[in-house]
């Protein structure tokens, strides 16, 4: 036989079998009615993902770009013991089979495409979302999904892998012009004491495992950064804060009232996730006042935050307040997360004061000064007050 009849007689059984399995799945597709796989379908969320499933209306077969089961109204949701409220809708789903267990009469899903859903984790909701998800392996990957996210957009992707002995979770976002205080609001479950009330971007990289929402929390590592613009700090005025400096300066009498927030024109960072722990060195905050920097970090797994800003009068504004030109006022943010106190300084403010006015004077002043202090306060506390202004 020649080498051209062999050729030939190859590209015929390919043809062949390529036949074969189309009559077959035909056959398949024929005699299987989709709507028989309701039952498998609800199973498999439930036992891999551990959730509930109802699909409403009737299942179709559709062949285009692969095969899958098209749906009309889906709904999934948390199992009735989870600690955790999930919930989403989707309107348009299609359910990606695979081809080799239909040919045995089972079904077995390979991913799932959904346009226009709606998710409720709780309270925090995305709406009009866009996904492409896939299951093989015991490894979900969400690449890419889309959402609308409290006046803004989300974009991002998840990857879970179940195949070990505690889940491990990565994931992907950015977002883009979200509305702050609602954001963070849902995010926490709850109205936050300190918030954030403007317009910005912000995005994140995180990856976790753990069998348990308090587990994951603990392992949480990863990176972030936010940029929010002409906004408002609530639970926190700074510039009341500086008003008792003036006060503690007496150059100011004391206001009797108090509005708790801050109007800021800039309000930007990174972050680093170390175990939960969301650490912070290059905060800025600016207004039309003064300028903000600052530092700390929030401990998820605690609930605490322990976080320092130092606050420095525009120099446009200086001439006005003598006393506060280039001197860092302090401010410290401590105690619960969901109760933190926010306080003047006054101690570190008073010495960073006695300092500048000390580099002031000249050398012989300083001397003289340094004796008086030791003759008024002989032994080890002459000492110290002296290392104070030095």
């Amino acid at each position: 036989m020649t080498m051209k009849k062999v050729i030939k007689w190859f590209v015929v059984c390919i043809i062949l079998i390529i036949i074969l399995i189309f009559i077959a799945l035909g056959l398949c597709i024929y005699f299987i009615n989709p709507n028989d796989f309701k039952p498998i379908i609800a199973y498999q969320f439930k036992k891999y993902l551990h959730y509930e499933i109802t699909i409403d209306g009737d299942l179709a077969w559709t062949f285009f770009p692969m095969l899958n089961i098209e749906a009309g109204h889906i709904h999934v949701q948390s199992l009735p013991d989870a600690k955790q409220f999930i919930s989403v809708d989707a309107e348009n789903t299609t359910i990606q089979i695979k081809l080799n267990p239909l040919l045995h009469k089972q079904i077995e899903i390979s991913g799932v495409r959904i346009k226009g859903g709606h998710l409720n984790y709780n309270g925090l909701e995305l709406t009009n979302i866009h996904l492409q998800s896939s299951f093989i392996n015991n490894l979900l990957v969400v690449n890419p999904i889309t959402a609308n996210l409290y006046q803004g957009t989300l974009v991002g992707k998840i990857t879970i892998d179940f195949g070990g002995a505690k889940p491990t979770l990565a994931a992907d976002a950015d977002l883009k012009h979200i509305q702050t205080d609602e954001f963070f609001n849902a995010l926490s479950h709850k109205k936050l004491k300190i918030n954030i009330n403007a317009f910005g971007d912000a995005n994140i990289s995180v990856n976790t495992s753990g069998k348990d929402t308090k587990a994951m929390v603990k392992n949480l590592m990863g990176s972030g950064q936010i940029n929010f613009k002409n906004g408002i700090l609530t639970g926190v005025n700074l510039d009341s804060i500086i008003d008792r400096a003036l006060v503690l300066l007496k150059e100011k009498p004391a206001l009797l009232k108090e509005n708790n927030q801050t109007v800021f024109d800039q309000l930007n960072g990174t972050i680093q996730i170390q175990n939960g722990n969301f650490l912070n060195d290059d905060l800025l905050i600016t207004s039309q006042l003064f300028v903000a920097h600052g530092h700390g970090k929030i401990d998820l797994p605690s609930h605490w935050i322990n976080y320092l800003l130092s606050i420095t009068i525009q120099k446009n504004l200086s001439n006005n307040l003598v006393s506060l030109t280039n001197t860092a006022i302090p401010v410290a943010i401590r105690g619960e997360l969901n109760d933190p106190t926010v306080s003047l300084d006054a101690g570190q403010f008073l010495k960073e004061l006695t300092v500048k006015q000390w580099d002031r004077l000249n050398p012989s002043d300083k001397e003289k000064l340094k004796e008086k202090i030791q003759q008024a306060v002989p032994g080890k506390a002459g000492q110290l007050l002296q290392q104070l202004i030095r």
